[in-house]
């Protein structure tokens, strides 16, 4: 009897005495409960019992019987009452699998070491020939019909899987060589490979395990294609890499590394690879050389494309952003530590999926479990990269893996340091499927990316210019980059030279020191270039190849001076003060401020202001706001224009008659006093 059975016996034989005379359960009048999904269900109450006949499976077997209710049990409750059903059939199936299971491993375990690194397809052939011996041996034990001992194509022993024991939780799943298999599936070509690929892992690890001229070998690769290799074709220890390849690698190296005949795919490599600490970190360093590697090609085919001129400008504004390594590492680490904008700039975090952003970078908070950084400890770490020339990297706007045909032109780059670098390609991720550009998320991240003064614009994400939205104007007369010049740091170091009213102060600057020496030397930039101009805490000597340009475009000493403290930023800066000047001295220069601020209103605020979405249309102006805007950049920018044109006029005299010593020659009243430099001057 079962133990329920017996308690539903005792709960009837100690029930309150009845008046009725006591009849067997059997020989009771029950009466079919009414109600939808009763009919099977019984009530007698005289007892207040419920009943209904079930079919239990016993070790196999079927049993037709009834089931009672317990004394006070509602309906509802009874219903839910499950018939009893043996599990003899499911722990037959569950020996099965153990057996099958255990089969394996000792197959392995005795004949694994009989093959080698080249022979997977021989071991496979023997494992399932073995398993289909044993099958036939009649020693396999039987389990339910819907249980399958053999894969169906490759006939390879059924293993329990992750996927299986999901099903079942009292499986545990197959493990060799600290490699679970999470499912065998052969419907098609490239399921199958899927499975082999988790059989592979095995065979190849055991390969590694057993055999030290292997694991020798890919020790001393990984070590070499680890090492620092600059420049394509530098040597090694004397070789370069196509001889370390035919006289240093052993055939079985070259046969394991190879996908294409080994089979071990990209994953499975990283998870083989990385299981072993002696040579895990050098081949993760190698696989992120190679796509550093398909980088440089990528970026090597684009500027031959490009032609020789568009590629040397390109490569004077990413020498630009390299520069900024050096700048920053000057600095101190309080200093670095108080600029908060750099270091939220490396604490930046944007997620791929939502696109939400956060500045959990080096916190405790960081998802990926970087090691949490005071604003100090960080600022060491920003220094010690900037040191190493790793700090500020390019950025291409238009991404390499695009293939556009401006990859290599100057104003497609950007600088950005080596977590902001990583955290665009986050937002554009997100921001490439059109359904989320349009979310409270995206509008963060333009806003986000705005501040930070990095950009990203394509098609692919819109074809509006998101985060910084400036025009990118590259000039090929001085090889500078506008986009670039404004993320530039030693840009930052301006706003501490300016005079009370906010101005670029040229005394503040020295450049008036630099304006004097200019002066002497006239147009002779070649003669600059061998003079010391030095200012206190400022380097002028990467601005002095320029001069040339600077003096075609008709910048005065005192400019040209202006341009190489600060970079190139003063000069353009001055510039839009004078034709402020211009405007305001013709009575629109509050016109003008109310032009300026609806240009740069945010597009995602504009519909909330009832204000055109196309910002800075002439129509979003009224017409002395027009009139003030067309002073300032035609009729202001022509007196400029014009003033520059005459100096340049003047150098160009001069350089023309370098040869000539009269006085008469000399123009010492011409803004200064710009002189022509004398054969006998020294």
């Amino acid at each position: 009897m079962k133990i329920g059975e017996y308690e539903q016996m005792m709960s009837y034989l100690t029930r309150p005495k009845s008046t009725t005379p006591i009849q067997p359960r059997e020989n009771l009048k029950y009466g079919t409960v009414p109600g939808k999904g009763n009919s099977k269900i019984n009530f007698d109450p005289e007892i207040d019992t419920y009943r209904k006949r079930v079919q239990e499976t016993i070790d196999g077997k079927k049993t037709n019987k009834y089931i009672y209710s317990e004394p006070g049990q509602s309906l509802e409750d009874f219903k839910k009452i499950k018939p009893v059903r043996s599990t003899g059939a499911d722990d037959a199936t569950v020996r099965v699998r153990q057996y099958v299971d255990n089969w394996t491993k000792n197959w392995f375990d005795n004949n694994l070491k009989d093959y080698g690194v080249k022979d997977f397809d021989a071991m496979i052939d023997g494992l399932s020939s073995d398993w289909q011996l044993e099958l036939e041996s009649g020693d396999v034990p039987k389990a339910s019909g819907k249980f399958n001992l053999s894969t169906p194509e490759l006939n390879l022993p059924n293993i329990t899987t992750l996927a299986d024991a999901k099903i079942k939780p009292n499986l545990t799943p197959f493990k060799y060589n600290d490699v679970t298999f999470y499912k065998n599936l052969e419907g098609t070509n490239s399921l199958k490979n899927k499975t082999l690929a988790q059989f592979k892992k095995v065979f190849y690890k055991d390969q590694i395990n057993t055999n030290p001229q292997l694991r020798e070998g890919l020790n001393k690769f990984f070590d070499f294609m680890s090492a620092d290799k600059r420049g394509l074709y530098k040597k090694i220890d004397g070789k370069t890499i196509k001889d370390f390849m035919n006289t240093e690698v052993s055939d079985e190296v070259k046969f394991l590394l190879d996908p294409e005949i080994s089979g071990l795919d990209k994953a499975s490599k990283k998870e083989v690879f990385n299981s072993y600490s002696d040579f895990a970190d050098n081949y993760n360093k190698f696989t992120e050389d190679k796509v550093r590697l398909k980088a440089v090609q990528a970026e090597t085919e684009a500027v031959a494309k490009a032609g020789e001129k568009t590629a040397e400008q390109y490569k004077k504004v990413k020498a630009d952003i390299a520069k900024q390594n050096d700048v920053l590492a000057k600095m101190s680490v309080k200093e670095i530590a108080n600029n908060k904008e750099l270091l939220n700039s490396v604490r930046l975090s944007i997620n791929p999926k939502t696109g939400d952003v956060s500045y959990t970078n080096y916190t405790v908070n960081d998802p990926k479990g970087k090691q949490a950084l005071t604003d100090l400890e960080l600022a060491e770490k920003i220094k010690q990269k900037a040191k190493n020339k790793n700090f500020y990297v390019t950025e291409h706007i238009g991404k390499k893996s695009f293939n556009k045909t401006n990859l290599a032109y100057p104003n497609n780059i950007q600088s950005a340091n080596y977590m902001s670098n990583a955290q665009l390609e986050n937002a554009r991720r997100f921001l490439i499927n059109s359904e989320n550009r349009n979310t409270p998320a995206a509008q963060n991240l333009d806003k986000t990316l705005e501040d930070l003064k990095l950009t990203i614009r394509g098609s692919e994400y819109g074809g509006k210019p998101i985060g910084n939205k400036i025009p990118i104007v590259f000039d090929s007369k001085t090889n500078r980059s506008n986009i670039v010049d404004s993320q530039l740091l030693n840009n930052k170091t301006v706003d501490a030279l300016k005079n009370q009213r906010g101005f670029i102060s040229t005394e503040l600057l020295g450049a008036q020191a630099m304006a004097d020496g200019i002066k002497k030397y006239g147009p002779a930039a070649k003669q600059i270039a061998k003079t010391s101009l030095s200012i206190p805490g400022l380097s002028s000597v990467f601005e002095v190849p320029f001069i040339p340009g600077y003096q075609e475009e008709g910048y005065t000493p005192k400019e040209i001076a202006t341009q190489m403290v600060t970079g190139g930023f003063g000069v353009p800066f001055k510039d839009i003060q004078e034709k402020a000047r211009f405007v305001k001295d013709k009575g629109l220069g509050t016109f003008l401020t109310d032009a300026f601020n609806k240009k740069m209103i945010s597009q995602n605020i504009r519909p909330a202001l009832n204000t055109p979405v196309d910002f800075g249309a002439s129509q979003d102006l009224t017409e002395q706001e027009q009139a003030a805007l067309n002073l300032y950049d035609q009729d202001a920018q022509e007196v400029i224009n014009t003033r520059r044109k005459i100096q340049a006029d003047k150098y160009k005299r001069l350089e023309e008659m370098e040869d000539f010593e009269d006085e008469m020659f000399r123009d010492g009243a011409m803004n200064g006093g710009i002189m022509k430099l004398k054969k006998n001057d020294k």
